[in-house]
């Protein structure tokens, strides 16, 4: 999903940026505390899930290497507005997203999100009607 998010922010972006790509959201997860062990998924708690990186942490990731930093540009507009965690209930049995006051250069990462959020929905539990 990434890869195709820089493809829309960076039309084009060479292998050599989605490997780099690649390797920053690994550093970025790793910052977090996450590895490749599934209990690093979880609080300490072994229940609830820790918060997960946002679109900011990996901005700031590719800005800390020369290498990246193009990719971090290509981003800096959508994480000022999209880049943090949502104040939305997104459990919630109606949710809605107005994105119709995006810029026209920002709708399509906008409707990638939106249509990406509303699939993951309905395919987590496909014995709940949606």
């Amino acid at each position: 999903k990434i890869h195709i998010l820089f493809t829309l922010l960076k039309p084009d972006i060479s292998n050599q940026e989605k490997n780099l790509l690649d390797d920053a959201m690994g550093s970025c997860f790793a910052s977090c505390g996450f590895t490749h062990d599934n209990q690093s998924l979880f609080e300490p708690d072994g229940i609830t899930f820790r918060q997960m990186p946002t679109m900011k942490n990996l901005h700031e990731t590719l800005l800390t290497d020369s290498e990246t930093r193009e990719l971090a540009l290509a981003m800096t507009r959508y994480v000022k507005w999209l880049g943090g965690q949502t104040n939305v209930d997104l459990a919630s049995d109606y949710t809605v997203f107005d994105i119709s006051e995006m810029g026209k250069d920002m709708l399509p990462v906008g409707e990638m999100i939106v249509t990406d959020f509303y699939r993951d929905e309905c395919m987590a539990d496909r014995i709940r009607k949606r």
